[in-house]
């Protein structure tokens, strides 16, 4: 008899041990969801096209060699630059690099070339014309963009000209001249830069990154 009382007894005493246990581990309790952040950037994406359909034009790796010209030509020469159809809003520019192996055409000759070819494009008021700070000669068109804002959206195509003549006035000083105009392209976001950051970079110069000054280079994209 004692021995089943003393086995009730520790039957009993378990019993409220587990209730005394599991007593401590019930909380009211809850859970959400798992909410995963993903991040995707964008990229900023042009092409510069420099192109003829003049099949007597040269063209090589570098670009065109318009040979045996004469004064009155009308050289057919397209430049322009398309924005990627994925491409992030973005700043775009064109710089304009002139070179005379003598002394015709003049510098100030060779700028009113391409001056006289976008007003006959009509792109004169399309771009806005800054002389290079980096000690060169160069011509800096920063596209203005739809809302005169110099914001380019994806997708969209921006002709600089489309047509270079000779000065009909060119005389005999101007025989067996040679000269160049080479084009490069440049982009850069327009989110949380400035077109004055964008010439800037463009001319080498150092721009304000993170608090600290920095020269920022440009990397092509593919």
């Amino acid at each position: 008899m004692k021995k089943k009382n003393m086995l009730v007894m520790a039957l009993s005493l378990a019993l409220i041990a587990v209730v005394a246990v599991s007593g401590t581990l019930a909380y009211f309790t809850d859970k959400t969801d798992t909410k995963t952040n993903t991040f995707a950037t964008g990229k900023v994406a042009i092409d510069l096209h420099d192109e003829t359909n003049d099949a007597s034009v040269a063209a090589t790796e570098n670009g065109l060699n318009y040979m045996d010209v004469v004064p009155g030509d009308k050289l057919n020469k397209q430049v322009y630059v398309t924005v990627d159809n994925n491409s992030s809003d973005s700043y775009v520019a064109v710089r304009l690099a002139f070179e005379s192996k003598g002394a015709k055409p003049t510098l100030e000759e060779m700028y009113k070339l391409v001056m006289v070819a976008m007003d006959k494009a009509g792109t004169t008021a399309n771009w806005t014309c800054l002389n290079a700070t980096d000690g060169t000669s160069d011509l800096i068109f920063v596209a203005n963009g739809a809302n005169n804002d110099s914001v380019i959206k994806a997708g969209e195509t921006l002709k600089l000209f489309d047509e270079i003549q000779i000065p009909a006035a060119w005389g005999n000083e101007y025989a067996e001249a040679q000269f160049s105009i080479t084009a490069s392209a440049y982009a850069i976001q327009a989110d949380n830069v400035t077109t004055d950051m964008f010439v800037n970079m463009i001319n080498g110069l150092p721009i304000d990154v993170d608090g600290t000054s920095q020269v920022v280079p440009f990397e092509q994209v593919g």
